[in-house]
């Protein structure tokens, strides 16, 4: 079966530009919380809840920032997928694998921003406060997996691209390094009176996140310019050699050209029919039959 795929550069790059855009809202929201640089983990309850108490309407007016950014960040593993999926075809198990934690990313951070606002629409016991508290930055710290195994799908998907026309090779590297070096952020559930692995450490939030952010910033460059070399291209599935990326059908194929080629292939019927009247009647007979 013959598979095409157009790939329009405008549309992906677009995709990019809105997830760096939410990035951007949700780290935003964040800040105008009032929650970054977090606070220690030994902090007392009285400090926490006034930090929940003294800034209700800034926690309210960050989450909805940060729920927004969250939702036009899917833009990412969405272009992410395109381009994993370019890698293996139809039938491509990665790409799936990168969608569903894509969207358990993202809708579990949605989820969360939701549920703090929830916690700052009333006043509530201090020991509640402390509580979310925890729960906020053990989620946003504490579980780098999802986006570790993000990084290693991606990764697969570049060695697997032998032209290298989606994924440079040293990409795979960086991102398989990149997984390396986030994973010791799950150390934060052994950390409660904070510390270097501590959520508000030297490790895990001034050198991990950071870490994290720039791997962002590399890979939409990287999708950037995978979006320009195979934007507007017609690829054919069937044609193409298992685990390649490289296009084998060279344009779109326009209203214009599909006529052009309508009437090309009709006029060579009847060329055909004229040269079999010519013929006579028995070798036109065995001309048709073989034909």
């Amino acid at each position: 079966m013959n598979i095409e795929a157009t790939v329009d550069r405008r549309v992906m790059r677009g995709c990019i530009v809105v997830a760096l855009l939410g990035i951007a809202m949700f780290a935003g929201g964040l800040v105008i919380m009032g929650f970054i640089p977090p606070p220690s983990p030994s902090a007392s309850t009285a400090e926490i809840a006034h930090l929940w108490q003294s800034n209700s309407s800034n926690i309210r007016m960050g989450v909805v920032l940060a729920v927004i950014g969250t939702t036009l960040s899917t833009g990412y593993p969405a272009v992410l997928s395109a381009l994993v999926r370019r890698c293996e075809g139809q039938n491509s198990p990665l790409t799936y694998f990168q969608v569903q934690l894509g969207a358990i990313n993202y809708t579990f951070a949605g989820v969360l921003m939701a549920v703090v606002g929830a916690v700052a629409l009333r006043d509530r016991a201090p020991e509640t406060y402390q509580f979310w508290m925890d729960v906020l930055w053990l989620l946003l710290i504490g579980v780098p997996f999802l986006g570790d195994v993000q990084m290693v799908v991606v990764a697969v998907a570049a060695f697997r691209d032998r032209s290298q026309t989606v994924f440079p090779r040293w990409y795979a590297w960086y991102s398989l390094w990149q997984a390396f070096i986030t994973a010791p952020a799950g150390v934060v559930f052994f950390m409660p009176k904070g510390g270097m692995f501590g959520w508000n450490g030297g490790v895990s939030f001034y050198f991990i996140v950071p870490m994290f952010f720039i791997w962002v910033c590399i890979t939409a460059r990287v999708l950037w310019s995978s979006a320009g070399r195979i934007g507007g291209v017609t690829v054919d599935r069937a044609a193409q050699p298992f685990g390649s990326c490289t296009p084998t059908v060279g344009t779109v194929d326009t209203p214009h050209s599909a006529q052009s080629r309508m009437a090309a292939q009709g006029d060579s019927v009847q060329l055909e029919q004229k040269e079999a009247q010519a013929m006579p009647r028995s070798v036109s007979r065995e001309f048709r039959r073989c034909r």
